[in-house]
């Protein structure tokens, strides 16, 4: 399967009006030169400008980009932030800032100035685009789902954004309404390579019709001849042609299509507010799917449970469980950590969790959840068990362990595992 995401935004300028003096009139000739992609003429005269006089933010934004442009990485955020200081309402400022923090990896950071860019352009996309970004790079799939739905109700005929929200869209949502989004994409824009590459390998990977996807494919040929996946572009047009040639157009797939339709109905059922339903649902595409001895299908419908139901700690559960399960250990952690923020006092999420830390050498973090479980764990006997012993599997906790279990079984002597714990003991 060969999905490709749309590059990333480009930093944008503002125009700056009028003439004068020595400061002013550099600032112009400087904002002149950037817009023609002078940024070598350009950083002397912006530099020149905010030295003589006090400049507007429009100057120190495209003294950020001049600089950034000239490979001066390390005072490009003193330029945007200085934009930031000059005009807090201006949504390029607070735009350029956020996305330079963002490419840093200073996710954090950059959050909050996109955060701000999107209420102050309520009609622009760019800055949630960007936010769905960093979430997408956390591994928080249901935020950035959620920033690109916002995007496409202000930006609807933006062929790149649809691309971004089919992708996104593409673990969780019925294949038609993936399909529907990326058709939408090319028919904008038949230019947009990344769009035809991913019609195309959706139409491939799901066998819905090889003629179009042939189309497509050969679109992406002619729009990225130099591509470094043409040869792979070259051999799937091939085998698709082939199997045109031999009448071989659909193989009926009865899997897949329960699933689909399971998850046709999770998507309306979330769509009218019953999440619960929902959860429902995608629980029973997955058991379809795990019965057919069908891992892709099953984590098909498992990412739809979180996307679908995200405030169900049982839905990022079965997540996180069923990627730790395929000893996808790293990206088992964030749904895993999901289920133990919405249900801290459920002893399953919190094994689930400790588990997969220690099993990425996440010991620190694995104390740390533990220590702050053990103060909630005083009303709880069952999840006072479980952290002790979840404790007693930390390297050199084993005296600390002792002494929770035997504290749990003084306090909980009828317990239905009291025995249990008098044999460890």
């Amino acid at each position: 399967m060969m999905f490709k995401t749309a590059s990333a935004l480009m930093l944008t300028s503002l125009m700056l009006t009028g003439c004068g003096p020595a400061g002013p009139r550099n600032a112009e000739k400087g904002i002149e030169a950037l817009n023609k992609d002078k940024a070598a003429k350009a950083l002397p005269k912006l530099e020149k400008a905010v030295k003589r006089y006090d400049a507007p933010a429009e100057v120190w934004n495209a003294l950020g980009l001049a600089r950034n442009q000239a490979g001066r990485r390390v005072s490009v955020e003193e330029a945007f932030a200085e934009a930031r200081k000059k005009d807090p309402l201006s949504f390029v400022a607070a735009y350029n800032l956020g996305v330079f923090l963002k490419q840093e990896g200073r996710f954090q950071e950059a959050t909050p100035h996109l955060q701000e860019a999107a209420r102050i352009g309520p009609k622009r996309s760019e800055a949630l685009r960007m936010l769905a970004g960093i979430a997408a790079e956390q591994n928080n799939e249901a935020a950035a789902l959620g920033y690109l739905q916002q995007a496409r109700e202000r930006d609807p005929n933006n062929p790149e954004l649809l691309n971004e929200l089919a992708l996104a869209l593409m673990p969780v949502a019925p294949i038609s309404q993936v399909r529907s989004l990326l058709q939408r994409a090319v028919a904008l824009d038949p230019n947009l390579a990344n769009a035809q590459l991913n019609l195309a390998a959706l139409l491939d990977t799901h066998r819905l019709d090889p003629e179009q996807a042939i189309s497509h494919y050969e679109a992406y040929m002619r729009l990225e001849p130099e591509d470094l996946r043409s040869m792979q572009v070259m051999s799937r047009i091939s085998v698709l042609a082939q199997r045109v040639e031999r009448g071989d157009v659909q193989r009926p797939d009865p899997v897949r299509l329960e699933v689909e339709s399971l998850l046709e109905k999770a998507t309306q059922a979330s769509s009218d507010g019953n999440r619960q339903l929902a959860l429902h649902l995608c629980l029973r595409a997955s058991a379809s799917a795990r019965r057919a001895n069908r891992n892709d299908l099953q984590e098909r419908a498992l990412r739809a449970a979180p996307a679908l139901a995200p405030d169900s700690a049982r839905a990022h559960y079965a997540l996180g469980s069923f990627l730790y399960e395929q000893g996808q250990l790293a990206a088992s952690l964030p749904p895993l950590q999901n289920a133990y923020n919405r249900a801290p006092s459920w002893p399953p999420a919190l094994q689930a969790l400790i588990e997969a830390q220690l099993a990425t050498n996440e010991l620190r973090a694995a104390r740390e959840l533990l220590k702050e479980a053990e103060t909630r764990a005083a009303s709880n006997p069952d999840l006072a068990l479980e952290v002790a012993l979840l404790t007693n599997q930390l390297p050199g906790e084993s005296t600390r362990a002792r002494r929770l279990l035997k504290e749990w079984l003084d306090a909980n002597p009828a317990h239905a595992r009291a025995a249990e714990v008098q044999a460890l003991l």
